[in-house]
């Protein structure tokens, strides 16, 4: 399923899990920065991910990050 690329990241997200904003949420706490692709460097990827192994378990870290990655796929060519 391709994604239309004049969405954002956040609407693309929510299409594909609309039952998970609170990886939005992370992001945003964490980063400090708008859940958007301008935002996505390796130095914030870094953050966010301490941010969720900090405050959540580690199979929930993973989880969400494999969600996260899944939008990001999607996206790319």
């Amino acid at each position: 399923m391709r994604i239309k690329t004049n969405v954002t990241l956040k609407e693309s997200f929510l299409h594909q899990h609309p039952k998970y904003p609170i990886i939005i949420k992370r992001w945003e706490e964490s980063t400090k920065t708008e859940f958007a692709f301008q935002n996505i460097t390796s130095y914030n990827l870094k953050v966010f991910r301490d941010h969720l192994l900090k405050h959540t378990s580690r199979n929930g870290a993973k989880t969400y990050i494999a969600k996260f990655c899944s939008v990001l796929n999607l996206h790319t060519e």
